[in-house]
């Protein structure tokens, strides 16, 4: 039997380049309660949903540009939006850039289904792997 999954486009506009990944979690937060204010089981945020889309500018510092990688998923600055999700009973998808230092996205996909018991959707876009979690 087929389950219909009302699902949500979020599409934030421009994320300045000085922004916070917190003060842009604040934003992916109040658009998933939108969503989920208008029926929305599953949110589907954009690419680099997390930081400025960086590519656009020549970066020589190795380190401006590490800053614009997770080193961890969920990490201390998207905990808050994993939370909101479990709390509102909705999935998400989220685009981000990923280290080669961070865990494994087996060990992602167990940390994520342990905290957000949510359809979750984890995408690392510089290798195009895909860690997914379903609705329960």
């Amino acid at each position: 039997m087929a389950r219909i999954i009302q699902a949500a486009a979020a599409q934030m506009g421009p994320i300045a380049k000085s922004e916070t990944r917190k003060d842009t979690v604040r934003r992916l937060i109040a658009m998933m309660r939108e969503a989920k204010g208008r029926g929305a089981e599953l949110v589907v945020f954009t690419e680099l949903a997390l930081t400025t889309f960086f590519p656009r500018w020549m970066i020589e510092d190795e380190a401006e540009l590490d800053g614009y990688f997770e080193t961890e998923m969920p990490g201390p600055d998207t905990m808050a939006l994993f939370d909101e999700a479990r709390r509102l009973s909705v999935g998400f998808y989220l685009g981000f850039v990923i280290t080669q230092q961070c865990e494994a996205l087996e060990e992602v996909l167990l940390r994520v289904s342990e905290i957000a018991e949510a359809a979750i959707v984890l995408e690392n876009r510089l290798t195009r792997e895909t860690v997914r979690v379903p609705l329960t």
